[in-house]
């Protein structure tokens, strides 16, 4: 069920840029926010926030769990990108309490931002990509993080971490872990219900996973061969769900 789940998500991880964006503000309050967009927005608001409809979109997909749209030859961070992508999923599990069972007409709006990715042309110059997304996310900045891929293409069986380090070409940035941002009393329920929506966990590999993976990531390759910027934010959509969760009794 997880890996049905997972390659919806992976079908989705293109992500976009507003039209917003150009002005390189992030989100007041928003933790690696991709500029002028928040994390907990559905699909429509994003738009609305980009200044776009279905028909300036490259490519569009509107239907099921996970939905994205994205744009072409657009100028985000001091240099135009060939196109930049925004994904979505809904982890909302409805009545059925399954999450291959999908109601659209129940559940439809309930998506949320999950990440963004944003492709340059090979030679770009990225330095005043460099300055701008330092200037925005420096706090953030890290000599290394741990990703957990929303979706396995190996099908080990066992929880895939893959380490991303800054190097001459490469910057990454990320917020807590999500054993930082639990209190004691949260981490059982935590615990239990994470391998629902991560491919591979059990809860044996509970203290490795909240012990290393970051809410919200970011990786940028400033290399001539394949500029681009990733923003990864499915484990802040899955905290934000199963605390939600939580609260609800």
């Amino acid at each position: 069920m997880k890996k049905q789940i997972c390659t919806l998500l992976g079908m989705a991880v293109l992500l976009s840029s507003c039209g917003a964006a150009q002005t390189g503000q992030a989100s007041e309050g928003a933790e690696l926010a991709f500029p002028q967009t928040r994390w907990d927005m559905n699909r429509q608001q994003v738009m609305e926030a980009c200044g776009v409809t279905e028909e300036d979109t490259l490519t569009y997909s509107g239907e099921g769990r996970g939905t994205y749209f994205s744009l072409g030859d657009y100028e985000i961070f001091g240099a135009r990108a060939e196109m930049v992508s925004f994904s979505f999923i809904n982890l909302k599990l409805g009545e059925s309490g399954d999450l291959l069972t999908f109601d659209e007409e129940s559940l439809d709006g309930q998506e949320v931002l999950a990440a963004v990715y944003v492709q340059y042309p090979a030679g770009t110059d990225m330095t005043q990509v460099q300055a701008e997304m330092d200037k925005l996310y420096g706090d953030f900045s890290l000599p290394e993080i741990t990703q957990f891929p929303m979706y396995s293409t190996l099908d080990t069986g066992t929880l895939n971490a893959q380490k991303v380090a800054e190097s001459d070409t490469q910057k990454v940035w990320g917020t807590d872990t999500v054993a930082a941002r639990l209190g004691e009393g949260d981490a059982s329920f935590f615990r239990e219900n994470w391998p629902l929506y991560q491919p591979d966990m059990t809860v044996d590999d509970w203290e490795t996973f909240s012990g290393q993976a970051r809410l919200v990531t970011v990786v940028g390759d400033f290399s001539e061969q394949n500029p681009s910027i990733r923003f990864d934010a499915y484990p802040m959509a899955v905290y934000r769900e199963l605390e939600s969760r939580q609260q609800a009794g």
